[in-house]
Parts: C-alpha cells; sequence; structure tokens
C-alpha cells in the first residue's frame, strides 16, 4: 500500500472518516482517499484483558469436559428424496442433528442441571463449573454408576461449594434438586 499524504500539507495529519470512507487533511480539507476499506474487526479487542472473551474466532465454544472439546462436523443428512423423511406438509423433515455419543449426553444432561440448580442458588458460575468438572470425574472412574445422577449433580454442587468456601447445607441444595 502507497503512503498517503495530503499534496498541499505532506506532514500533516490525515483524519480518517469511517462513515464515508475517505481519508481527510487536517490543515485544508482535501479528501486524500476516498472509498477506503477498514480490514480491522468490528469490535473492540483488549489483548491484556486475560478474562476477556476472544471475539477473534467464530463457532460454537468449545466445552473441553466433552470427548473431542465438542468439536463434531455433520456432513450430510438423509437424502430430502427419502419419502419417510417427509412431514405431514410434505416437506422434508429435519433430520440435520448432531449424534451425541451416550456419555456425553449423560454430561451435557448434568451439566444443565448443575447449571439450572446454581442460578436457583445464585451461585457463581465459577462453582458450576467446578460442580461439572468434579460430575466429569465421578462418571469417567464410574464408580457411581447406576446412582441418580440428579443425586450426584447435586452432591457435586455441594462438594464445589465447600472447596470454593462457599458455605451450604446439603439438606437445603437437596430441596433444590430437580
Amino acid at each position: 500500500m502507497s503512503h498517503l499524504e495530503c499534496k498541499y500539507h505532506p506532514y500533516a495529519v490525515l483524519i480518517e472518516d469511517s462513515h464515508a470512507g475517505d481519508m481527510v487533511c487536517s490543515m485544508c480539507g482535501l479528501v486524500v482517499a476516498d472509498r477506503v476499506i477498514d480490514v480491522g474487526s468490528e469490535w473492540r479487542t483488549f489483548s491484556n484483558d486475560a478474562n476477556a472473551k476472544d471475539m477473534c474466532r467464530v463457532g460454537a465454544s468449545e466445552n473441553f469436559l466433552l470427548d473431542g472439546g465438542d468439536l463434531s462436523t455433520m456432513i450430510s443428512g438423509p437424502s430430502p428424496s427419502d419419502s419417510r423423511q417427509l412431514d405431514e406438509h410434505g416437506k422434508p423433515m429435519y433430520r440435520n442433528r448432531r449424534n451425541i455419543s451416550a456419555p456425553d449426553r449423560v454430561l451435557l444432561s448434568a451439566f444443565r442441571e448443575i447449571s439450572q440448580m446454581g442460578e436457583h442458588l445464585n451461585l457463581p458460575k465459577s462453582i458450576s463449573d467446578h460442580a461439572n468438572l468434579l460430575f466429569k470425574q465421578v462418571h469417567e472412574t464410574k464408580n457411581l454408576r447406576g446412582r441418580s445422577n440428579d443425586a450426584v449433580s447435586t452432591a457435586c454442587l455441594y462438594m464445589a461449594c465447600r472447596q470454593e468456601g462457599v458455605p451450604r447445607t446439603f439438606k437445603g441444595d437437596s430441596v433444590i434438586s430437580f
């Protein structure tokens, strides 16, 4: 890209009019360049803020508690010409749902329940995230197979509260269990 400058004031500061797409000389008002394209992001980025979301990527957020980080892709669904895939109006039914493995389905259900209980108890998201991690650890060890996921979710939320130093009573938390 060539260096832009005013032909009458080469050392003047150029002002960018982003609405019109012009570069204007600050001394005389001469339009030095028009139809300038802004290639920057449409949002503000704070690279020094470690807690901020990184908006320079697109797509669904990754969930590292699920197998594969929840990065799955559906290439194609059933053929629309298949007559069994039509609704009562003769239109193709939506069948392009993601196939979620059984263990991930259990985890997602438990995470949803933990999140709902945490919101009902007005707990910070960090405690719900900690409870999700505890549930995943319990689920992977398979020590509590056959137990109610509701009870295990409640216990994980209670343990997360204890480990994070938020006083809760197990009796009070078990009443919240859906």
